[in-house]
Order: C-alpha cells, then structure tokens, then sequence
C-alpha cells in the first residue's frame, strides 16, 4: 500500500501540487520551503482514512487556518486529494461467493469556509476493483447533496449490481454538504470499514525529544495510544519472539556495533529495558543511553516491526551521527520494499545517499508558494550529475530547481 498522489490547491503554503510519489520518497528543502506543510497534507489523508474530513480539518486548525494566505483573500475554495494504491492485495473481502479486492482509491474534493465551518463545493471519488479477477473502475461525481454514478467499461454497472444489490438504494441517498462519500460507499455498501483496516494505519513520527525520554523513562506494561508506551510494548514483544529478536539484534549492531544485549527487567507493574554494551559486562539503564542511541533504536522499530504500511518521518537526521546516515538511508531503502517510507529533510548527506529518482525538492517561487519538483527528471541537473557534480553539491548550492 502506498500514498501514490497527493494535489491541492489553495492550501497552507501551496498554490498547486500534483505529485505522485513510489515507495520511497525524500522531500528536501531550505528552511521555511514548506516541508512541515507538505507533512500536513499527508496527515489529512491519514486522518480523513481514520476518522473524517471534519476531523481532518479541525486537527489543522480550522478550514480558516487551512487557506494560503498568499493568494489573493477572495479566493476561498480548497482542493485536495489523495490516491492509495492497494495493489498489494491489502483490502480484500467476499460478498456472499464473491472475492473483492480494492485496488485503488482515488479521492478528490473542494470546499470553501461557511459560517465558521466549511461545505463541500465538490468530490470525485474512484475505486478501482477486481471483483472474481475481473477489473472495473466506479466514479462517483458529487452533484448538490447527491452523487452521478459512472462506470469505466460497458457491462461493468450490470456485473456490479449483481454483486452489491444494495447500490440501487444506495445511489438514492442524499448528504450532508460537510459529508465526503469515501466511508459512506466503504461501509454502507461495501460493507467494509476503511477505519478500522490496515488503510487507515499511517504512522508520522517527528521524534520530538518528549518522545524520546519518555520511551527510556517509562517503566509499565500498561498500554495505551501514546508513541512512547507503544514502542515500548513493540520493543518487548520482539525482544520475546527468537526470529524477531535475531532480525532485530542483527539491524541493532549494524547502526551501533557496541551494543551486545537487550533485555527488560522488572515485574509488570515496574519494568524497564537495560543494555549491554561489549565494553562491560554491566547492564545500563535505558534512563542513561542518549537520545542517539534511543533514537536509532526506536527507528528500527518504526522501519521494521511497526505493521503499518506507511511510515512517515520528519526531519530524522537531527538525532543521527553524520556517520551514520548512509546506514539509516539504506535501512530506509529496504524497508520500503515492504512499506512506503516518506521522509523530510534539509540534511545534504540525505540528500547524497537518496539517490536522485527518489529526491522531490519543495521551494518556494516568487509569490511565495511552495512548489514542487523531481530534480531527477531535470535534464540540467542530470548533467551535473553526469559530470560528476553530486546531487548533495547542487542542493547545498541552492541549485536543484
């Protein structure tokens, strides 16, 4: 599964984005370029899939503080969507003797502010299925409180109705003008939950050192929803599972050769992780390691044993070692043959050891917006690079636009 597009207009910083993204992605830019505002709209997919576009909206402030305030003030209309590619086979269920598979989900739609609120100016939602191995394609075109339904290929809407005998009383219903129709058409007539499935398991980590110090300070086995307690929970269920623990020994010593061992001690009301370092045969305290050391630690958690398909991070380098950048940037490269990996960044070494076709540089123009280009698809960047010149060179040099 994979965030495969994102567009917008008139949002935060940007004027326009169209940008299709692969399994790994680094955005790149100076500081203020808009990197943390292209993170947001990757948060309003994930919270869109989770929970609603009214939580989406009210997560980032209200629609009010959503606008760009670049553009001129009569300008009230917000665009924004996303596409998933499920491919992969991650959202598959049966319809009485029917196997469905959902292969992508294209979601767009525009709003505007209304009374302190917002309404839908618009939406175009479409699935692509595989319905017993054969392919169709489902359009939905908002028109006022109702939606015009349209099929890719002839046959496809008789074959479709057969299958879901409810879409006849589900094309019918009207909505509210706050309301998108993704959960709705998933729930409602598919009968299946975007929220509670793996598409709605998008994690963004930002390793604020809050994160940090409370993953090595926390001493219970208690859980809940916090970052901190479930790495904590994650590190101790692979450290108890021998093939998990050997694959996670093996990433641990390749970024901290020193590091030997290990282990939780403790009853479950008071349990803490020690480590064992090859100078001493004493364990250490997790309260004692520094934030570095938990970070790679907690990183390697996030990249390998966190079972959500899309992992997101901001600004990792701040807690790395230049040394230790080409090692993370591989670890980076070969989680995501099983997961998407998007990362920020204004780190030249990042930059170095990306490789050019995974490289999208966000800058601002003369406006002042925040746009977006693939400095790998630019001829004149490419013959730097053909004579050598390094893509971390240009970007130092301000010249990868």
């Amino acid at each position: 599964m994979k965030i495969s597009k994102i567009h917008c207009s008139n949002l935060k910083s940007f004027d326009k984005v169209d940008i299709e993204m692969s399994g790994f992605n680094v955005f790149v830019g100076l500081n203020g370029s808009g990197k943390s505002n292209f993170i947001l709209l990757l948060k309003i997919a994930r919270d869109i899939l989770g929970g609603s576009l009214a939580q989406a909206v009210s997560n980032l402030g209200g629609v009010e503080r959503l606008r760009n305030f670049h553009l001129p003030g009569e300008n009230k209309i917000v665009e924004y969507g996303f596409a998933l590619d499920l491919s992969g086979g991650e959202v598959e269920f049966r319809r009485a003797e029917h196997e469905v598979r959902i292969t992508k989900i294209d979601e767009n739609f525009a709003f505007r502010e209304c009374d302190g609120s917002f309404e839908l100016e618009g939406e175009t939602l479409t699935f692509d299925f595989t319905i017993d191995g054969r392919a169709l394609a489902l359009t939905a075109v908002r028109d006022a409180d109702e939606y015009k339904y349209s099929f890719g290929n002839p046959g496809d809407e008789k074959f479709f109705r057969e299958v879901f005998a409810e879409f006849a009383d589900f094309t019918d219903a009207k909505y509210r003008k706050s309301d998108i129709l993704l959960h709705a058409f998933c729930e409602k007539l598919l009968q299946f939950s975007l929220r509670k499935s793996a598409v709605a398991q998008i994690s963004v980590y930002e390793f604020e050192q809050e994160l940090l110090s409370d993953f090595k300070e926390f001493h219970s086995m208690q859980e809940d929803d916090s970052s901190h307690v479930i790495f904590f929970h994650m590190l101790y269920r692979v450290l108890n599972d021998e093939a998990r623990r050997n694959e996670f020994y093996n990433l641990l010593h390749y970024v901290l050769p020193d590091i030997e061992d290990v282990k939780f001690e403790g009853t479950s009301d008071d349990m803490k992780f020690t480590v064992k370092e090859r100078f001493s045969p004493r364990y250490i305290d997790a309260t004692l390691l520094s934030d570095g050391t938990i970070f790679l630690i907690v990183m390697i958690l996030a990249l390998y044993f966190d079972n959500k398909k899309i992992t997101i991070f901001d600004e990792p380098e701040r807690r790395i070692h230049p040394h230790l950048l080409s090692k993370v940037i591989d670890m980076m490269k070969d989680a995501a043959d099983r997961k998407q990996i998007i990362l920020s960044t204004h780190n030249a070494e990042i930059v170095k050891y990306s490789g050019p076709k995974n490289i999208i540089l966000i800058h601002r123009n003369s406006r002042g917006n925040s746009c977006l280009t693939k400095p790998g698809e630019n001829a004149e960047i490419n013959t730097f690079l053909a004579n050598d010149i390094g893509l971390d060179e240009l970007f130092v040099q301000n010249m990868l636009k």
